[in-house]
């Protein structure tokens, strides 16, 4: 369950760790690196992404209304499915700098590992040696073939909803059910249930809770990928992480919150996704006991 006081001292550990990142001299050595990273494959991305896709569907647009000239058929129907094509593109290119950016993080990790190795160095030495018995061991291969499977899962969990979505009677409720058991376990099976029977019941609440739900959700991965640096070296089971993140969930929340906003700015979000990288190694030194820390490592060895 939520806690409101707990998100409030999430997001002042977030405010914190994101002016130490600007302050402090040996993180900013890692920023410029990070950020250069970031941004030059973001604009790769974007650049491709209007070379591959824009382009054709404005080739396909005039030769529909040249075929139409001389032949007979739903010309209007044609055209109006390509401008809705070329609208879902333009959507899911708002989505670029958090995608593009987690995509970057997951692929190439080192400068923000450094980053948040940094930020415990500057803040507890205590801390950092506890850390860096466990270095950081992330090949290329393995850390790609963990996107992919991941990425192949959410797919597939994708295909089943939409063949779900499909059958009469039940489709219309599939989206609600999906969502009503994600939320569970951040707001608690009556929190969630009751936002779920709003938003189908009360006209005007749909449009507030589908933002809310993906925001939140966006809101966990983004703080799964900032906490990699943390959990490679631990070496967490999924089990443990689970228990983990629920324990912080509020504090995590609120942590994040602020830079999930400022991250969707095009552009320059990725600048604040680096400093929220940053800033997540002040959180953790605030948020996780060194005596738990080592509990944790004391019950695995290095690999």
């Amino acid at each position: 369950m939520l806690s409101w006081s707990q998100i409030q001292h999430g997001f002042q550990l977030g405010l914190e760790g994101g002016q130490l990142a600007v302050r402090e001299p040996k993180v900013r050595r890692w920023f410029g690196k990070a950020l250069v990273t970031l941004v030059v494959t973001m604009v790769i991305l974007h650049f491709l992404a209007r070379v591959l896709i824009h382009v054709p569907l404005f080739l396909l647009r005039g030769a529909n209304t040249t075929v139409a000239s001389f032949a007979t058929y739903d010309s209007e129907g044609v055209h109006q499915w390509l401008l809705d094509a070329e609208a879902s593109v333009n959507w899911a290119l708002q989505t670029l700098p958090l995608t593009g950016v987690l995509l970057v993080r997951s692929l190439y990790s080192k400068p923000f590992d450094a980053m948040f190795m940094t930020m415990v160095q500057t803040q507890s030495a205590e801390y950092y040696q506890a850390l860096v018995n466990w270095p950081h061991r992330a090949p290329f291969w393995t850390v790609l073939k963990h996107h992919f499977l991941r990425t192949w899962r959410r797919m597939k969990l994708a295909a089943v909803m939409l063949v779900l979505v499909s059958l009469p009677m039940v489709g219309p409720y599939v989206p609600w059910l999906a969502n009503f058991k994600l939320m569970t376990d951040v707001l608690g099976p009556g929190l969630a249930g009751s936002v779920t029977v709003l938003a189908m019941a009360v006209p005007g609440v749909k449009d507030l809770a589908w933002p809310l739900f993906k925001a939140i959700l966006a809101c966990q991965q983004l703080n799964r990928e900032l906490l990699d640096p943390f959990f490679t070296r631990l070496r967490l089971t999924p089990k443990d992480r689970r228990a983990w993140f629920r324990e912080r969930q509020s504090l995590l929340l609120g942590f994040v919150s602020g830079f999930y906003m400022l991250i969707q700015i095009p552009m320059i979000g990725p600048a604040f996704f680096v400093f929220a990288q940053a800033a997540m190694g002040y959180w953790v030194i605030h948020t996780t006991s060194l005596d738990a820390l080592a509990r944790n490592l004391s019950r695995r060895k290095p690999q």
